[in-house]
């Protein structure tokens, strides 16, 4: 059998605060803190595990036409 990885809906990215453009494509194994930092843009995949965080006082964008392959951790601080 062959396994396929479920993906956030566009409801679920408006409930989290995630800014993103038109067709996301992020895995629901991917974790985001402070996800009202994070803007993605237009046609954005995120693959499975990776992590996304943003301290309170600093952003994430991800422009458009961007693939983050599997595992990748991003972080952003204001140290």
């Amino acid at each position: 059998m062959i396994k396929t990885f479920k993906k956030y809906t566009d409801q679920d990215l408006l409930d989290a605060n995630i800014t993103f453009g038109d067709n996301p494509i992020i895995t629901d194994s991917v974790i985001f803190n402070n996800p009202h930092n994070i803007i993605l843009g237009k046609n954005v995949r995120i693959d499975h595990g990776c992590i996304l965080v943003a301290s309170k006082n600093t952003k994430i964008i991800i422009g458009d036409n961007t693939h983050i392959n599997a595992y990748c951790s991003i972080h952003a601080n204001d140290a």
